[in-house]
């Protein structure tokens, strides 16, 4: 047997749908035109039964399975991890106050206006210098009312 054109293929489905008419005659029509294809329609059968290109069943084997599921663990650890703690590779564990500033910078959009001008300044000075104690305060408050922990802010 040789393999279907397309447009074999194509009169085939046509007929094959057909098969499913609300209307009876369609139906009888279609069971008649297949029988007379003959051997296209035998071909296209045979195509749906016979194992695929690889010589298997089409399933996948064990090993496939376990290397899919791996790279899909690994992506959702790491996408886990990005929501928790930032898409950097690095973070110390010691709360610094470029670090409050920044989680500040990061949602300044739930504050309101009045606050951007002093969290965007903030935000670049604490990368060279603490911050002074009334600017400390001023930030901690704003830092706590986005959702900050206390064991997010330096001593």
């Amino acid at each position: 047997m040789e393999a279907l054109t397309s447009a074999s293929r194509r009169r085939v489905a046509g007929l094959l749908r057909r098969l499913v008419s609300h209307v009876e005659a369609d139906r009888t029509l279609a069971v008649e035109a297949l029988r007379k294809l003959g051997d296209p329609f035998h071909t296209a059968i045979n195509e749906i039964e016979k194992p695929s290109a690889n010589g298997s069943d089409g399933s996948l084997s064990e090993a496939e399975m376990k290397k899919i599921f791996d790279a899909g663990f690994a992506a959702g650890v790491k996408h886990a991890d990005n929501v928790n703690h930032g898409s950097n590779d690095f973070r110390s564990l010691e709360p610094t106050w470029a670090g409050v500033a920044q989680f500040c910078l990061q949602h300044i959009e739930k504050l309101p206006a009045q606050h951007h001008e002093f969290i965007r300044d903030m935000a670049g000075r604490v990368e060279w210098r603490a911050p002074t104690e009334r600017q400390a305060k001023y930030l901690k408050s704003l830092f706590f009312g986005l959702g900050g922990k206390p064991s997010q802010v330096p001593a």
